[in-house]
C-alpha cells in the first residue's frame, strides 16, 4: 500500500500472506493505514455529514501537506497480481478509480469504484466492517439490514435480497404512510372529511345569517325614510332660525361700525397710540428721576463735626500735628532722662578728709589741720551744688508733667499713637466732607438737567393736548388721549368682527329659503346633527347588510355546490374506511414478520452462537464456553458453574473485546471465509495470557487468510515469538 492520506505523505506499507504484526507507536498512522485500505476497496462517502458525534472521512483524513488524496494498492487475488489506483477531484476525494494488470498493464474493467470491494472480498462494505475489521473501540457488533441478509442465506435459499429488517422497513413505512402519530393518510383523509363537513355547516350557518340579514335590510330602509323626512324638517326649521340670526348679526355689525366712526371722529386731533406712549412713558421717567433725586438728597447725610483734638495739637494741621509732636516727645524723653541730684558722693568725701585729717594731726599738726578744712569746705560746696541742681530738676519735672497735660498722655510713646489717631480722624473728617460736596454738586446738576428735561417735554405735550404746564395734568391728558386712541381702536376691530361674522354667516348660511311644505313631527331633544347621525349610523349599518350578505353569496359560491359536498364526504368516508382496513392488516402482516424473523433466527442463531462460544472458550482457557446472542447481537455470557447468564455490559472491558472478538471471527468465518482480517489495535485490553492465545487462534486463521494486525506494543510479537519456540 502506497498512500497520501492523513498524516501519511506517499508512504508505503509492504504486506505478507498470513499473519501480519505490524507493530508502530502511537501517532504513527496505525489506524490511518485501516482506514486507507478500506477506502481504496470500498472508496469514500462524499454524501457523509459532519455531527457532533462523527467527522466524515473526507475531512478527517485530508492530508496534512495539502495535497489531494490518492494511493496505491497493489493485491494478488485468485493468483493474479491486480494493481489498483485512486485519486481525487475537487468534490470527490479517492473518486477517480483506474484497476489494472500489474504485469501486463491491462485495465480489469469487471472492477470499478463501486463494486471493488464487493469483487475482491466477497462482501459488501457493511458486513466487512461488521465481521473482518476490528478497531479497539469498536469490538461491539450491531446487526444491520446487510448483515442480516448474509447470515439468512446461510439456512435459506441463499438469496440475501430478504432481509427481515428491510422487510419491516417497508411495512412499517407503509403503515405509517396510513398513519404515524398525527400524520399519514389516515389523518389526512380524516382532516379532509373534516374540512367537508365543516363546509357544509357552514353553508347552512350562512343561509340562516342571510336570511336574518334580509329582514334586517327591509328594516332599516324603513327606519331611513323616517329619518330623511325627520331631518327635512329640522333643516326647514333651522332656515327660519338662521334667517333671525343673520337679520340680527347685520344689525349688531352696523350699530358697532356708527360707534367705531364717532370714536375716530374724537381721536383726528390726537396723535398717534405710539407717540402717546412714548409721551407717556417719558413722563413716568421723568418723575420717577424727580422721586429718585429726593431720595438721593434724602439720603445725603448731614455735615460731620471736626474731630476733637488735644489742647496741644488744636488748630494744627495734620502736617503740623505730626511735626510738633515729634518735638515734644523728644523734649519729653531728654526731660524724662533726667535725673534726680544727690549729696552723698559730697559727704562721703567731706567725711574721709575729716578722718584722715584726724588722724595726721596728731604727728603733723598743719597737715592735719589742712586735711580737716579741706573736708569741711568740700561738704559746704557739695551743699551748696546740690541745692542748685536739686531746684533746676524740679523746673524740669514742672515742664515734662506740663507736657503730658497738654497732650493728655503718661509717656513719650503714647504721644507717637495719639498723634497717629488724631490725624487718621482728621483724615476721615475731612474726606467724608470733601464726599458730601461732590454729592450735593452732582444732585444739583441732576435736577437742573432734570428741570431742563420737564421744561422742553411739557413744551411739546401742553399745545397739543391743550394742558397747562404740570407734569401731573400733562401725565392725566396723555392717559385719557391714549385710553380713547385705545378704545377707538377696540371698537373698530369689534366692528370688523361683527362685519365679518355677519359676512361669514351669511356665506355659510346662503340662500334661506322658507318652505312651505308639512312638516313631519320631530321626537323632542332631536337636533338635525344627531339625526344626521342616526342616517349616517343607519347607512353604515344597512352597508354592512350589504356587506355581508355580498360576503356571504361570495362564500356560498366559495365553499363549492351542497350537493357535490354531499358526494365528496360520501367518498372520504369510503376511503377513510379503506385506509383504516389497510392500517390493520399492516399491522397484522407486521406481527407475523416478527415471529417469522423470530423462527429464522432460531435457525441461523444456533451456528454463530456455537463457533462464538468455541473461540470464546480458547480465548478465555474455558471459562467462558457459552453464550447466548439476541437478535442484534447482543451478547450474554454463561461463566463456568453458573446456570443463568449475564450481560456483557457486566463484565471488565478486557472480557467483553475478548467475547466479540470471538463473535467477529465466527461472523467473518460464516460469511466472509477467506477474507483478509484488519485489526486496529483490538487486542491492547487482553492480559498476557488471553493474548497469547488469541494469537495461537490468529496464527490458525492466518492459514487461510491474510491478517493486519497493528499494535503499538510488543506483546503481541513477544506472544508470536513464545509460539513459534513451543
Amino acid at each position: 500500500m502506497t498512500a497520501t492520506f492523513g498524516k501519511l505523505q506517499s508512504d508505503t506499507l509492504t504486506l505478507k500472506p498470513g499473519l501480519n504484526v505490524l507493530q508502530m507507536p502511537n501517532e504513527t498512522g496505525k489506524s490511518t493505514w485501516c482506514a486507507f485500505l478500506l477506502c481504496m476497496l470500498y472508496g469514500v462517502d462524499t454524501s457523509e455529514r459532519e455531527t457532533r458525534s462523527n467527522f466524515p472521512i473526507k475531512k478527517h483524513y485530508l492530508p496534512w501537506s495539502g495535497k489531494a488524496m490518492e494511493g496505491q494498492l497493489q493485491i494478488v487475488h485468485e493468483g493474479r497480481r491486480i494493481t489498483i489506483e485512486r485519486s481525487s477531484t475537487a468534490r470527490a476525494p479517492l473518486g477517480v478509480f483506474r484497476a489494472y494488470d500489474t504485469d501486463s498493464g491491462l485495465p480489469i474493467k469487471e472492477l470499478t469504484a463501486q463494486n471493488c470491494g464487493q469483487t475482491l472480498l466477497g462482501v459488501p462494505r457493511q458486513v466487512f466492517e461488521r465481521s473482518a475489521f476490528l478497531r479497539q473501540d469498536g469490538m461491539a457488533i450491531q446487526m444491520e439490514a446487510t448483515l442480516e441478509q448474509r447470515l439468512g442465506a446461510l439456512v435459506t435459499t441463499g438469496d440475501e435480497a430478504i432481509s427481515y429488517q428491510e422487510a419491516e422497513r417497508l411495512l412499517r413505512e407503509r403503515r405509517n404512510r396510513c398513519r404515524h402519530n398525527k400524520t399519514g393518510l389516515i389523518p389526512q383523509t380524516q382532516n379532509a372529511l373534516d374540512g367537508v363537513n365543516e363546509r357544509l355547516t357552514r353553508l347552512s350557518q350562512l343561509h340562516q345569517e342571510m336570511a336574518q340579514a334580509r329582514l334586517d335590510e327591509q328594516r332599516l330602509r324603513s327606519e331611513l325614510s323616517t329619518l330623511r323626512s325627520q331631518l327635512s324638517s329640522l333643516q326647514a326649521q333651522q332656515a327660519k332660525e338662521n334667517h333671525t340670526q343673520l337679520t340680527k348679526a347685520k344689525e349688531e355689525a352696523s350699530e358697532k361700525i356708527d360707534q367705531a366712526k364717532a370714536l375716530k371722529a374724537d381721536c383726528a386731533s390726537l396723535p398717534q397710540v405710539s407717540e402717546l406712549q412714548a409721551w407717556e412713558t417719558k413722563l413716568n421717567a421723568l418723575v420717577a428721576q424727580q422721586h429718585t433725586l429726593a431720595l438721593d438728597a434724602a439720603s445725603i447725610p448731614q455735615p460731620a463735626n471736626a474731630p476733637s483734638l488735644p489742647p496741644a495739637l488744636s488748630g494744627l494741621s495734620p502736617e503740623d500735628m505730626e511735626k510738633k509732636a515729634n518735638v515734644d516727645a523728644s523734649q519729653m524723653r531728654l526731660l524724662q532722662a533726667a535725673k534726680k541730684p544727690t549729696i552723698l558722693p559730697w559727704m562721703i568725701a567731706a567725711v574721709l578728709l575729716c578722718i584722715v585729717g584726724c588722724v595726721i594731726l596728731g604727728r603733723m599738726f598743719i597737715p592735719g589741720v589742712i586735711a580737716i578744712g579741706l573736708g569741711l569746705s568740700l561738704g559746704i560746696i557739695g551743699a551748696i551744688s546740690n541745692l542748685s541742681k536739686r531746684r533746676r530738676w524740679q523746673a524740669a519735672q514742672e515742664s515734662l508733667q506740663s507736657l503730658y497735660e497738654g497732650y493728655g498722655v503718661d509717656s513719650p510713646e503714647e504721644v507717637d499713637q495719639l498723634v497717629l489717631r488724631c490725624r487718621e480722624e482728621y483724615s476721615h473728617w475731612r474726606q467724608a466732607c470733601k464726599v458730601r460736596e461732590e454729592e450735593l454738586t452732582t444732585l444739583k446738576s441732576h435736577r437742573v438737567r432734570l428741570n431742563a428735561d420737564c421744561e422742553a417735554l411739557l413744551q411739546v405735550i401742553c399745545p397739543v393736548l391743550k394742558v397747562s404746564p404740570s407734569l401731573s395734568e400733562a401725565i392725566t391728558r396723555v392717559r385719557r388721549a391714549i385710553d380713547l386712541q385705545l378704545q377707538a381702536e377696540a371698537a373698530h376691530r369689534s366692528a370688523e368682527q361683527a362685519y365679518r361674522h355677519y359676512c361669514t354667516l351669511k356665506d355659510a348660511i346662503g340662500t334661506v329659503h322658507i318652505s312651505s311644505v308639512p312638516q313631519t313631527p320631530v321626537p323632542a331633544g332631536k337636533t338635525i346633527h344627531s339625526v344626521q347621525s342616526e342616517i349616517t349610523l343607519a347607512e353604515r349599518d344597512l352597508q354592512k347588510i350589504r356587506s355581508i350578505l355580498d360576503h356571504g353569496e361570495g362564500q356560498s359560491s366559495t365553499l363549492g355546490d351542497p350537493i357535490e359536498l354531499e358526494a365528496r364526504r360520501q367518498q372520504l368516508t369510503e376511503r377513510l374506511i379503506a385506509l383504516n382496513e389497510e392500517y390493520d392488516a399492516l399491522s397484522m402482516a407486521l406481527t407475523v414478520l416478527g415471529k417469522s424473523n423470530e423462527a429464522l433466527q432460531n435457525r441461523f442463531s444456533p451456528q454463530l452462537t456455537a463457533l462464538s462460544a468455541k473461540y470464546l472458550g480458547r480465548l478465555t482457557d474455558g471459562a467462558y464456553s457459552r453464550l447466548m446472542l439476541d437478535q442484534n447481537l447482543g451478547a450474554s455470557l454463561y461463566p463456568a458453574q453458573a446456570p443463568a447468564s449475564r450481560e456483557a455490559a457486566y463484565f471488565s472491558g478486557g472480557t467483553k473485546d475478548q467475547l466479540y472478538f470471538a463473535v467477529r471471527l465466527a461472523v467473518s468465518q460464516l460469511l466472509a471465509p477467506g477474507t483478509p482480517l484488519i485489526l486496529d489495535d483490538a487486542l491492547v485490553r487482553f492480559d498476557d495470557d488471553r493474548l497469547k492465545k488469541a494469537m495461537q487462534v490468529l496464527l490458525e486463521e492466518a492459514e487461510d487468510r491474510q491478517i493486519l494486525l497493528f499494535t503499538c506494543q510488543n506483546r503481541e510479537n513477544n506472544a508470536l515469538h513464545e509460539l513459534n519456540n513451543e
